[in-house]
């Protein structure tokens, strides 16, 4: 472990950080999505051989190599007189879907599209044109010449594959690490090669795993690539969402479970890929153009500069600087040790839901696809264990080495290595040493097998069987610092004290009234940022929160410990909009008229929010009228409120849905032995924001940078300056007084890096550190890597505080989150405990970066449901429930079950995200029915009870 000081390799942001990928066609993980219009007509197999017979007269006599049913279209390898050709042809006659789109256009549309790139001499990667034929039963077909030697690839395990057809029947052959970064690279100089900078314009719908690209070895050892579908072209594309979308090419890996295929999204591209690709690309479009190159690789850095100083791309400055400049910008960390990652949200909802309608023996296929898929995330292949290459991975300084060490003349090294690829790839070393005898005598030590495998074992658990379980020892396991470095023992107390803590700078960012989110900018609901379940599933959300402190309530009477004409109070923390306490009202006001005890109930209810946002208090207020009080209090420390709202104590239900995950977080690094350190934020400007500053307070940013220059030892960002959390909330304040068109620029100027201190520095999160030391010590020790672990000091001051105040009733706690062991192992597997939420819009792949848009962008952290269970159980409240949100259904769930054939409740019902956690004293309610056992809270313990 370095030493305090110490310098070290910056950590910089992967493509994996941005998790949450949009519906949008250009970054789809499933652009089929998008032709959604109903058959009139499909051709099945009998069909397509019909069409196929019928086209002899148009296309003369040719041979069927192998057909595939595409995704959006029927794919044709034949060969005539003139070589071999790609017939496309329609799956069916369709009405159009989502902007236009008809899968019984796409053969047309690949052909006009290949032809427009052609009459523009853009012709290097995709396959030319031949003719359009009229298909049977209607629509069109296209007819594509194939150039020789080139074999569809596709990806699957985190390597690509070369699909190989013989007579001994199909097969999918591994290359790798090496040989698929250059494939990605060359993928990635493909979709830059289309793109036009000027209206914005690319080639979409790209369906990767599909047989969309063909790939072979030239005679230098280099991958050329060929695309063989231009389905659609989207226009309005600027470039830094292009370049946000190649670094996060995506395919669908389809995956065999009980019979059935499931397509799982997994990332292909990183950042240090994705540029090199896109410089490559526009390179050669230079060329092709008739224009110099070099005028390409110009155009590509200057807007690869832009993008890294957007509010896009910000986040991978570092990368771009790396790409640029190789020589004088620091050596990076690689992109990100969980790969290769697969999404898994999806399934897992899909598999919670088989267990709650089917048992447990339904969903147990599902089960294990997701065990064996997490156990691989974050392993190296074992071939990229070994130290020789395999025979399809080699580069032809490498085959003309191993020639000469065969014994092999040196003229004849040139001729051999010419044969050598000419063959490839190889299923074998034999199949190789066939072809070049030399190789024989070569140790394996020097020259490895391929990995190949029978074409109907991939996307089977076959597939993982030999992927080792334990994974490598990695420093961290989720590399989710931006910066990283250490201060020196003798600055650690002053620099505490003038630099914002990671918990300080999100606290401000979201609820400083002069410019935080929550203050001014949020916007719940389903056309806003961010949309809760009460949202989603009104009214019934309510109507369940209703009936659940109706049994609280009457629980506490039958037991003699509330008085007949005592009140009943609801009580919610970060009510939103306040759509739960309206519906709350509404349902409890419904069933006033089933029975006298609702109706007392009723009469006795006393429902309050607290909130601090004067914004949020107004909207809320305007939902509730006079039927809820709507008082000021701060959930951060809700007991100043309570005690002097409720003298005697607070008898009641208090609700929070959502509210945890909203508290500023104190951002951890827990190497694999337990030490904890936590991160400082260092905020520094450019130095033209200055000028839009008053002469105060440009004089107050020259005080605190040169101050902090001298106590950090700092000599990076020559001309910016460093600022300290004062003098940070005071220029935010200024910058959003202005209207936001002079606002926004100005907010791009400011930038953040993170040092690290021993988390001793902060007493309240030792605290919370020492109360969860065994849990995290169980969870560390499950494998040598660190984390980066969000701990919420807030959440536990919360229950805590309602401790105090809470004379008899519950806490009930709504959020996402895990126990300690699962957000640590969690990390390790690939999962993000921190998000981002803001107004760009769905189709932004907006990374996990705190930093882009401070004060204007949601940021929310996964909920540590042992912390907070640990803290209430020290403050003397009753465990009495954790498990999965669908809990507050209570006695309604098996009517919810009943209606996930809509999507809201079947997404309420599979997400194993959100979780309840009920706390209290004196009531011991909660609903006992199937599917809603309770889940451990530590590990290696009994099911809390």
């Amino acid at each position: 472990m370095a030493q305090p000081g110490e310098g070290r390799v910056p950590l910089v942001p992967s493509a994996l950080l941005s998790s949450r990928w949009s519906r949008d066609n250009l970054i789809t993980p499933d652009p089929s999505r998008l032709y959604t219009g109903p058959f009139s007509t499909r051709v099945g197999v009998d069909q397509l051989q019909e069409q196929i017979d019928a086209l002899t007269s148009v296309l003369g006599d040719f041979s069927v190599e192998e057909g595939n049913l595409g995704v959006l279209s029927w794919n044709v390898r034949g060969r005539d007189r003139r070589g071999p050709f790609l017939l496309v042809l329609p799956l069916g006659l369709d009405e159009a879907g989502v902007g236009g789109r008809s899968k019984a256009r796409v053969p047309e549309r690949c052909f006009e599209h290949a032809r427009h790139f052609t009459e523009r001499r853009l012709d290097r990667y995709l396959l030319a044109p031949g003719q359009l034929v009229e298909a049977r039963g209607g629509g069109a077909g296209a007819c594509f010449r194939l150039p020789s030697g080139y074999l569809p690839v596709t990806f699957g395990l985190g390597r690509a594959r070369v699909d190989v057809v013989d007579e001994d029947g199909a097969w999918g052959i591994s290359l790798g690490a090496r040989s698929t970064r250059e494939i990605l690279v060359e993928l990635c100089a493909a979709m830059a090669y289309h793109y036009d900078l000027e209206s914005g314009t690319m080639i979409a719908d790209v369906l990767i795993n599909d047989g969309d690209f063909l790939v072979k070895r030239e005679r230098d050892g280099s991958f050329a690539l060929r695309w063989t579908a231009a389905r659609a072209l989207e226009s309005g594309v600027g470039p830094e969402r292009f370049l946000l979308y190649l670094m996060q090419l995506m395919a669908y890996e389809d995956w065999e479970v009980d019979g059935d295929l499931l397509g799982l999204p997994v990332p292909l591209t990183d950042p240090e890929a994705a540029f090199a690709g896109f410089t490559r690309g526009r390179s050669l479009r230079s060329l092709d153009l008739g224009e110099d190159p070099a005028r390409g690789v110009a155009q590509a850095r200057a807007l690869l500069d832009s993008f890294a100083r957007s509010r896009e791309g910000r986040a991978y400055r570092p990368w771009v600087e790396r790409h640029c400049d190789p020589l004088s910008a620091p050596p990076l960390e690689s992109d990100d040790p969980r790969r290769p990652w697969w999404n898994l949200v999806e399934l897992r909802q899909r598999r919670d839901r088989l267990r709650l309608e089917r048992g447990e023996k339904a969903a147990a296929p599902l089960s294990t696809l997701i065990e064996r898929l997490l156990g691989v995330v974050g392993v190296l292949d074992p071939a990229d264990a070994d130290t020789a290459p395999s025979v399809n991975d080699v580069d032809r300084r490498e085959v003309l080495d191993l020639l000469e060490s065969s014994g092999l003349r040196a003229d004849a090294c040139a001729s051999a290595a010419d044969t050598w690829f000419k063959g490839w790839p190889y299923r074998s070393r034999a199949e190789l040493e066939e072809r070049l005898p030399s190789i024989a005598v070569l140790p394996p030590s020097r020259l490895l097998c391929p990995g190949v495998a029978p074409a109907e074992e991939e996307g089977t658990l076959a597939a993982l069987d030999r992927w080792s379980r334990a994974r490598p020892v990695r420093e961290l396991a989720n590399p989710e610092l931006f910066g990283g470095r250490r201060l020196a023992p003798d600055a650690l107390a002053t620099a505490v004290t003038l630099l914002p803590s990671f918990e300080a700078f999100m606290d401000d960012a979201l609820h400083d009234p002069r410019w935080g989110y929550y203050a001014n900018r949020v916007v719940i609901g389903q056309a806003g940022h961010f949309s809760t379940h009460p949202e989603n599933l009104t009214p019934h959300y309510g109507r369940w929160v209703a009936l659940w402190a109706f049994e609280v309530w009457r629980e506490l009477r039958a037991s003699g410990k509330l008085r007949r004409e005592e009140p009943f109070s609801l009580v919610e923390f970060g009510a939103g909009n306040g759509r739960l306490a309206r519906d709350v009202l509404d349902a409890v006001r419904t069933l006033s008229g089933s029975s006298d005890d609702w109706r007392r109930f009723r009469e006795l209810l006393d429902v309050r929010i607290y909130e601090i946002s004067d914004s949020l208090r107004t909207k809320q207020q305007a939902l509730l009228g006079a039927d809820a009080r709507v008082l000021v209090g701060d959930a951060r420390a809700p007991a100043a409120c309570l005690r002097r709202d409720f003298p005697e104590g607070l008898v009641g239900l208090v609700v929070t849905n959502e509210l945890p995950d909203a508290f500023g977080v104190q951002k951890v690094r827990l190497s694999a032995d337990g030490d904890a350190e936590a991160v400082l934020v260092v905020p520094r400007i450019e130095p033209q924001l200055l000028e839009a500053l008053r002469p105060e307070l440009r004089d107050a940013c020259r005080r605190a940078d040169a101050h902090l220059r001298q106590l950090l030892g700092e000599t990076r960002y020559r001309g910016d300056l460093l600022l300290g959390r004062g003098c940070l909330g005071d220029l935010m304040t200024a910058l959003y007084q202005l209207p936001a068109g002079q606002r926004e620029p100005l907010v791009d100027k400011v930038w953040f890096d993170e040092v690290l201190v021993p988390a001793a520095c902060f007493d309240s999160l030792a605290e919370v550190l020492r109360r969860g030391a065994s849990e995290v010590a169980r969870a560390l020790a499950a494998e040598p890597s660190g984390v980066i672990a969000y701990v919420n000091v807030h959440a536990t001051r919360f229950i805590g505080e309602l401790a105090t105040v809470l004379r008899l009733g519950q806490v009930l706690t709504i959020d996402y989150g895990d126990t300690t062991w699962g957000l640590i192992q969690g990390a390790r597997q690939g999962q993000f405990p921190f998000r981002i939420y803001c107004d760009e819009g769905s189709y932004l792949p907006r990374p996990n970066y705190p930093y882009s848009r401070p004060g204007a962008q949601d940021l929310t952290a996964d909920v540590n449901f042992t912390d907070l269970s640990l803290a209430a159980r020290e403050a003397g409240l009753e465990h009495v429930y954790f498990g999965p949100e669908r809990a507050i259904a209570g006695r309604e769930l098996p009517r919810v079950l009943a209606s996930t054939d809509q999507r809201p409740f079947a997404e309420f019902v599979g997400n194993s995200v959100f979780k309840l956690l009920v706390v209290g004293r004196g009531a011991s309610y909660f609903p006992e029915l199937p599917g809603l056992d309770p889940l451990p809270l530590l590990a290696h313990a009994p099911v809390a009870t």
